[in-house]
C-alpha cells in the first residue's frame, strides 16, 4: 500500500476536525476523565493565578478543553437540553447534562481541572469543553492529542518516548506521526534533532536507553543535550552497565526478578509489565538516589509514603510492603539509580575517563575499557597466574587468579583510581 504524504495527512486531519468538532459546552467537572495520566502534576502555578483573579476564566477559549464524547451520548444530551446541535457554535455557551454512567474524554487540560478543583472546591464545578465526536480514526486521535501537547513544549524525555515508540520500539510503529515528531523536535533549540541522530547512529547507547522505555516515568529526567560528549568519550561499557543496573534495580523492586532486558521482563508476563509501566513521575523522584536499606532517614520517609500509597499508587498494598522491603535490600549497599542519578554522575565518569586516555595513545576507534585490556598484562610486576592489588594507601598485594578475573580486576582498579583523581 502506497504511504499517505505528509500535506496528504494534514488536509485528512483538518477535514476530521472541521467535521467532527460540533461546538463547545459547559460541561460538569465530574464527568472529565483524563487516561493514561497516573502520575501527579504541579498545579501550585496555576492555583496562585487562579486565586489572585479569583477566578479560572475557564469561559476564554484558549482556556477550553478538547474532549472526544460518544455521539450517542452527544444526542441524547441535546434532547435533554432541547436544542439543536448548531447552538453549540455560539454564545452564551449551553450548559449540557450527561447521564451519570457517561464520561468525557478529555484529550488535554488536566492541570487546569486539579488547580481549580483545589482552589475553588464544589464551586468549580462546570468547565467549557470544545466537543468532538469519537467515530474518527484512531491515527488522527494520536494526532490531535501530540499536538495538543506541543502548547507544553515537550522535554527531552517526550522527544525520546513518542518517536522511539512510533519507530515501533515501543508501541506501535507510525511513520507519520514519527514524522511529525522529527520535524518539531528539528526545529527546537540546543540542536535536539542533532543530539538524538548522533545517539540513534550509536547502537550500543541507543539500546541500553530503549531498555528502559518499559519505565516511561525514568525519561522526565532524559537529556539529548549531553550526547555527543558523551559519545566522543569512547567509554561505553561503565556507561551501559549503568543503564543497564537502572533496570535491574526497578525490576528488582517492583516484582523481585533481577532481569535486565525488556524481551526478560516481557517474559515474565503481564503483571511484570504493568508493574514497571506505571510507576509514576512522583515516585521516580522520591526514590532516586536514596537509600533505605543503609539510610534510617530515607527509610522512615518512603516507608511512609510508600505505605500510605503516595508512592507505586498503581500497587496493592501488599505488593507496596514487598517492593519497600525489596528496597531496602536492594540499597544496603548503594543508592537507587535512575537517570536522573546518571545524567548527574555522568559527568564524573567523563572525567575519569579523561585521565584514563591520558595514559594511552587517542584511538577514537576503540573503547577505553579495550585499550587498557591490551595494556594490563605489560604491566610491570606482573606475574602468571596473580594480580597486583591495593589494598590501603600506598600499599599493594597480590592474589591468585585466572588471566580473567586479573584483567577484570586491573581494570576496575584502574578506573577507581581515576575516580579518586576527580
Amino acid at each position: 500500500m502506497t504511504e499517505i504524504s505528509f500535506s496528504d495527512f494534514r488536509n485528512k486531519i483538518k477535514a476530521e476536525e472541521e467535521f467532527r468538532y460540533k461546538g463547545s459546552a459547559s460541561i460538569k467537572i465530574d464527568r472529565l476523565r483524563f487516561p493514561n495520566h497516573n502520575e501527579d502534576i504541579d498545579t501550585e502555578g496555576l492555583e496562585k493565578i487562579f486565586r489572585a483573579e479569583r477566578g479560572s476564566r475557564y469561559e476564554d477559549p484558549k482556556n477550553h478543553i478538547f474532549a472526544i464524547v460518544k455521539k450517542e451520548d452527544f444526542e441524547t444530551a441535546l434532547k435533554s437540553a432541547h436544542i439543536s446541535e448548531s447552538r453549540l457554535l455560539g454564545l452564551p455557551y449551553v450548559e449540557l447534562e450527561f447521564e451519570r454512567n457517561v464520561t468525557i474524554e478529555c484529550l488535554e487540560g488536566r492541570r487546569r481541572i486539579e488547580a481549580a478543583k483545589k482552589v475553588f472546591k464544589d464551586s468549580a464545578n462546570r468547565w467549557v469543553v470544545d466537543i468532538l465526536l469519537d467515530d474518527a480514526s484512531p491515527l488522527t486521535r494520536t494526532y490531535i492529542n501530540d499536538g495538543l501537547h506541543f502548547k507544553k513544549g515537550p522535554s527531552d524525555g517526550d522527544y525520546y518516548c513518542k518517536i522511539r515508540g512510533y519507530q515501533g520500539i515501543s508501541g506501535k510503529k507510525m511513520p507519520i506521526l514519527e514524522r511529525m515528531w522529527l520535524a518539531h523536535m528539528s526545529a527546537a533549540v540546543d540542536h535536539k534533532r542533532k543530539r538524538f541522530d548522533q545517539l540513534c547512529n550509536s547502537r550500543t547507547y541507543l539500546k541500553s536507553f530503549d531498555n528502559l522505555l518499559m519505565i516511561p516515568a525514568l525519561f522526565s529526567a532524559f537529556q539529548l543535550g549531553s550526547m555527543h560528549t558523551m559519545i566522543a568519550r569512547k567509554c561505553p561499557e561503565p556507561i551501559i552497565r549503568y543503564l543497564e543496573n537502572i533496570f535491574i534495580t526497578f525490576n528488582f523492586i517492583c516484582h523481585g526478578k533481577r532481569v535486565s532486558t525488556r524481551e526478560e521482563a516481557e517474559r515474565l508476563g503481564e503483571s511484570a509489565v504493568y508493574r514497571l509501566y506505571n510507576i509514576d513521575k512522583t515516585t521516580i523522584e522520591n526514590i532516586q538516589g536514596t537509600a533505605p536499606g543503609m539510610n534510617l532517614e530515607d527509610r522512615n520517609r518512603l516507608y511512609g509514603q510508600v505505605s500510605s500509597g503516595e508512592l507505586f499508587k498503581h500497587l496493592s498494598d501488599d505488593e507496596r510492603k514487598a517492593a519497600f522491603e525489596r528496597m531496602c535490600t536492594e540499597t544496603e549497599q548503594r543508592p537507587i539509580p535512575s537517570l536522573k542519578t546518571f545524567f548527574d554522575d555522568k559527568n564524573i565518569l567523563l572525567k575519569a575517563a579523561e585521565s584514563l586516555r591520558t595514559l594511552m595513545d587517542y584511538t577514537p576507534e576503540v573503547s577505553i575499557d579495550d585499550e587498557l585490556y591490551q595494556r594490563l598484562f605489560t604491566c610491570y610486576n606482573h606475574q602468571s597466574n596473580r594480580c597486583v592489588i591495593q589494598v590501603a594507601a600506598g600499599k599493594f598485594g597480590n592474589v591468585s587468579c585466572d588471566s580473567s578475573a586479573q584483567s577484570h580486576l586491573s581494570l576496575i582498579q584502574m578506573w577507581l583510581a581515576a575516580f579518586r583523581l576527580c
